[in-house]
């Protein structure tokens, strides 16, 4: 091989050479302006990022007004500066201070911090005296049930001088265990509604109470008293008081209802508890009541005390006076005497004799009082007969369901309730007492 030749080989070999070094170099070159560019678009977006939370994390200038308080109202916050305030969270902010603030603009309970007269907030602390506990429920009931029938019997019983609104504010119903616990606005309207207890609803007596948590201390010292008798209601619970009144001595067969008649000669009943024996289902010879009107009390005592109903004698005092003198026999038996001779008069009412249903034909009545004028005859000269009846729009007088009769004198009148007392009418036993003459005859039915 030539020189010539051997030289164009050698220079053939070092530019291909170089060829090739030149272009690993550019591919590494570009391989690492690859690498150097994703690692510059990962810097950007981690950069990106950082900026859009930063962003974020920025809040708008406080006002002038906000610097001087401290900070803390304005739309946001700015970084603190040297000699700067600290922003302050508000715990150590007097009450009126944050009044002038502003915080107390949107609270549910006003405060007034003048007079410290924070009502609403103690409505809430006294939660527990506004609510009762009510049993025995139908088990199909509904809270809005309850709540309209609580609603309707406060503003009945109430009448006109209640309070506009809702007594009933909350109802919380537990239909396993056929009980609720309602909440009222009041404690006063919770208390007076504890003489709801022993209240038909639906066919069911309901059974008031008080819940466990209930606070005795913070209860209203004066309530006024429900008018149970614009509801025709006498409640089974009888509070006790100076005016609660034992009854003793009531025969066996005698029924609520019957017991009940007997005490209304002298005024509505307020509160009824008759006791009974759960097996016999007869009574156990003993209630205990209050009246609507409490100045009837006396009356009713010294009309109803040693009244004799068949084979029993009624015993009917002020519970206390029942407990102090339970074991005083002889006065017992004075007390007896001096109330039969007290209360014996002309006039003499009559229970159990007539019913509504015999009094809605005019003709019927007629007939009645002629029947019942010839039995009491037998016994005296009878000088007026009174029985109540319907008027002629349909509305019931006074006292429908009584007779009265009124005797010439005391001893014809006593003649005839001793013959009449405890004798049966239409399967009713009819009960007897004196009434007041001059009531009589100014026409004083009850």
């Amino acid at each position: 091989m030539r020189a010539d030749d051997m030289g164009t080989m050698k220079e053939e070999v070092v530019r291909t050479k170089e060829e090739t070094v030149g272009r690993v170099k550019r591919e590494r070159e570009r391989s690492g302006s690859r690498s150097r560019r994703r690692r510059r678009d990962r810097k950007r977006r981690r950069g990106s990022r950082s900026g859009s939370r930063d962003r974020k994390r920025r809040r708008s200038r406080s006002s002038g007004d906000d610097r001087k308080q401290g900070g803390g109202t304005g739309k946001g916050l700015r970084p603190r500066r040297k000699n700067d305030q600290r922003h302050r969270s508000g715990w150590d902010i007097e009450p009126t201070e944050a009044q002038e603030i502003g915080l107390f603009d949107n609270l549910p309970i006003r405060f007034n911090t003048t007079t410290g007269d924070n009502y609403q907030a103690n409505v809430l602390t006294d939660r527990q005296n506004r609510t009762l506990y009510v049993g025995n429920l139908p088990l199909d009931v509904k809270e809005p049930e309850i709540r309209d029938f609580f609603n309707a019997v406060m503003i009945a019983a109430q009448g006109p001088d209640r309070k506009p609104g809702a007594s009933v504010v909350g109802v919380f119903l537990n239909l396993k265990k056929r009980f609720s616990f309602v909440e009222f606005r009041s404690p006063v309207e919770a208390t007076q509604a504890m003489d709801l207890d022993g209240l038909m609803f639906r066919g069911l007596a309901l059974k008031m109470g008080r819940p466990p948590n209930y606070n005795p201390s913070r209860a209203p010292k004066s309530v006024p008293r429900l008018n149970l008798s614009r509801l025709g209601i006498v409640s089974n619970h009888v509070p006790n008081g100076p005016n609660k009144l034992y009854i003793g001595g009531i025969p066996y067969n005698l029924k609520e209802p019957q017991v009940r008649e007997l005490l209304e000669t002298y005024g509505p009943l307020r509160g009824l508890f008759l006791s009974f024996d759960p097996v016999t289902g007869l009574t156990k010879g003993y209630a205990f009541a209050t009246y609507e009107n409490e100045s009837v009390t006396d009356a009713a005592i010294q009309g109803l005390h040693g009244l004799q109903i068949g084979d029993r004698t009624l015993v009917v005092r002020r519970h206390d006076a029942a407990l102090n003198q339970k074991h005083d026999q002889g006065s017992f038996d004075t007390i007896v005497k001096e109330s039969k001779a007290a209360q014996a008069t002309t006039t003499l009412c009559m229970l159990q004799m007539v019913i509504a249903d015999d009094l809605r034909d005019p003709e019927e009545v007629v007939d009645i009082t002629t029947d019942i004028r010839t039995e009491c005859a037998n016994f005296g000269n009878v000088d007026d007969i009174v029985i109540p009846a319907f008027d002629p729009s349909g509305k019931a007088q006074p006292g429908m369901g009584k007779v009265w009769v009124n005797f010439v004198s005391v001893e014809e009148a006593q003649a005839c309730r001793s013959a009449l007392q405890g004798r049966t009418f239409a399967d009713r036993t009819v009960v007897v007492s004196y009434y007041d003459t001059e009531k009589f005859k100014r026409k004083e039915f009850i």
